[in-house]
């Protein structure tokens, strides 16, 4: 969270309101002087930190999502699971590939992801006019999580694999789309 943040706050050049925070003075002397040491302001750290937090917290909401990012840390043993898409080829993700069970367990993760972001729009009613940015954001790191997964199926060239995955994803929806509508 705290790298995320630090990204954000170095970049940070929004329209700010006011807002009054009252915090300890040894916290606040740390982190002014944590800020500095990193060479951000202290309130696009605060910010950050509060975007960052909100977008967790959505992440978070279905528990589907949240075991099945959890499962892709550990499969992948990295914290570093939401990469850019396309990831460039100078990443060092770029030509990542993981062991015949690993895919096999990356292959369920995507299943769950898919189902878990449908879970997810259903839960915060998205549409493609949504007025919550973080929301969206959240939303965008699933699907870079998922890009990495279908990047690991290209670097093995286990395409298939991964289409019939899709495929079965696609059954499942067309199936609960197939009960809810003969309701």
């Amino acid at each position: 969270m705290y790298k995320m943040a630090i990204k954000k706050a170095q970049s940070a050049d929004i329209k700010k309101v006011g807002f009054n925070l009252q915090i300890p003075s040894d916290l606040k002397f740390e982190f002014e002087k944590q800020c500095k040491q990193d060479n951000v302001t202290v309130t696009s750290m605060i910010i950050s930190l509060m975007e960052v937090s909100l977008v967790e917290s959505y992440l978070a909401t279905v528990s589907r999502i949240e075991n099945a990012l959890a499962n892709l840390k550990k499969v992948l043993n990295s914290e570093d699971i939401f990469i850019p898409n396309p990831i460039t080829s100078d990443n060092p993700m770029f030509s990542k590939t993981v062991s015949e069970s690993d895919f096999k367990k990356l292959m369920e993760i995507d299943l769950e992801l898919a189902l878990g972001i449908d879970e997810f729009k259903e839960y915060f009613k998205i549409d493609i006019f949504g007025e919550a940015p973080y929301i969206y954001e959240a939303l965008s790191l699933l699907e870079s999580s998922r890009s990495y997964i279908r990047r690991i199926a290209r670097n093995m060239n286990k395409r298939d694999d991964y289409n019939a995955v899709q495929e079965h994803y696609n059954d499942i929806v067309f199936q609960k789309f197939n009960l809810e509508t003969s309701k």
